[in-house]
């Protein structure tokens, strides 16, 4: 599928674990505990792992992901992230678009995920994309100076 804004020319697809590495660069730039490269090459080898990417074209410079784990007729995200430089282009919304519309395809009728209570950003990005807070985890997250946060579990129907 291909997207494209005033600015930039985007490309999303599905993501294959070629990408492990820049998958593991843009972990370092939006979350405190980075994930591995071997990681993520397990997560985008699982067969019950669905992983898009948007690219910029032509360059194929991956600009964010997302990655989801199905069981059954449920998924959970498990991460998802734009790369710093290219935040506030609405492509988060159209990278979660594309990956509801894959889990859509693939049978899947419910999507959950967890945000801490902090990260406005990511909370309204799923309040819009009509998400709702389910339950609260406290204690979930940990932020960098140590203190423990709360998470909200969201959920939406698809």
């Amino acid at each position: 599928m291909f997207w494209e804004t005033r600015e930039l020319n985007i490309n999303i697809e599905p993501l294959h674990q070629a990408s492990a590495s820049e998958c593991v660069r843009l972990h370092r730039e939006g979350f405190l505990y980075a994930w591995s490269e071997t990681e993520f090459e397990t997560l985008l080898s699982s067969a019950n792992v669905t992983a898009d990417g948007i690219f910029l074209s032509p360059t194929r410079k991956l600009l964010g992901y997302i990655l989801s784990r199905r069981v059954l007729d449920e998924a959970e995200v498990l991460t998802i992230v734009i790369d710093q430089k290219y935040r506030q282009k609405k492509l988060a919304t159209r990278l979660i678009q594309f990956h509801i519309e894959s889990l859509i395809k693939q049978g899947t009728k419910r999507l959950f995920l967890e945000v801490a209570e902090t990260n406005q950003a990511a909370r309204k990005l799923y309040e819009h994309a009509n998400f709702s807070i389910i339950a609260e985890r406290q204690g979930y997250y940990r932020a960098q100076n140590g203190e423990r946060l709360k998470a909200y579990v969201m959920s939406k129907s698809l």
